[in-house]
């Protein structure tokens, strides 16, 4: 794809903790519009390589490139403004919130007022069909309600990229595919999506290219077919014996 497609890359990026290498020379990109899923084993530098993309923690080499500009000493917030979202695993609303005022916070924090705030709420509540759970308190939702509210905060601050890391982790096939619909949808609305996860049929579902990581560094990319059939994958990812279902 030409260059000027391209939204966000990291470049030879490291990261090291006290001698243990999480990251290592991790070159990636994100086009503008794709669905870009990375996989890999527990361990990988799958989250490492989020954190660094989204401001949590600096790399110990390298640089990550965001709309042409070179963000790697920017902290987190200002890369929300300048439209880089993310999900977190480990999801901790405000439980002594409603779902909405959720929303509602997670708007105001990319630097929406109160009042567009709002209205960028409501717009996520009828885009992911969340009406019903909209005036409940966040600490008395169901973990699949909590997921999609994940992914509303995210999407409240009109993100030009969002990193979702394992959206999908515990659902049921069903509920899998009712989130899928939303996420596979979002570079129709503007989002250019980057996502980690662990279910394969997720991943096959809505990704355009995949990409393996295995002890910090990059070791396949490609469609995912090519990927999940990949030896290296295969082997480090899935288990000597497993193959990926299709």
């Amino acid at each position: 794809m030409a260059e000027e497609t391209t939204l966000l890359r990291t470049s030879s990026v490291s990261k090291r903790f006290r001698g243990v290498v999480a990251l290592s020379d991790a070159s990636i990109r994100l086009e503008q519009g794709e669905i870009l899923g990375i996989i890999g084993p527990n361990g990988a530098g799958k989250t490492t390589l989020f954190n660094v993309i989204a401001g949590a923690m600096r790399p110990s080499s390298g640089s990550v490139i965001f709309r042409g500009r070179d963000i790697t000493r920017m902290a987190a917030d200002r890369r929300l403004r300048l439209g880089l979202a993310r999900t977190f695993q480990l999801m901790k609303p405000f439980v002594s919130l409603t779902v909405y005022d959720n929303i509602v916070v997670g708007a105001t924090g990319s630097g929406l007022s109160k009042r567009r705030a709002r209205a960028r709420a409501d717009e996520i509540v009828d885009l992911l069909d969340m009406g019903r759970i909209a005036s409940r308190s966040a600490g008395a939702i169901n973990a699949v309600q909590a997921k999609r509210l994940e992914l509303a905060r995210a999407l409240s601050a009109q993100p030009v990229v969002v990193l979702l890391d394992e959206i999908f982790s515990g659902l049921r096939p069903d509920e899998v595919d009712d989130l899928a619909a939303h996420v596979r949808a979002l570079p129709s609305r503007g989002q250019t999506v980057m996502m980690i996860e662990h279910n394969l049929p997720a991943i096959r579902s809505v990704s355009e290219r995949v990409l393996a990581l295995s002890a910090g560094a990059v070791i396949r990319e490609g469609s995912p077919a090519d990927v999940f059939d990949d030896p290296e994958v295969v082997s480090s990812y899935l288990g000597k014996r497993s193959r990926p279902a299709h």
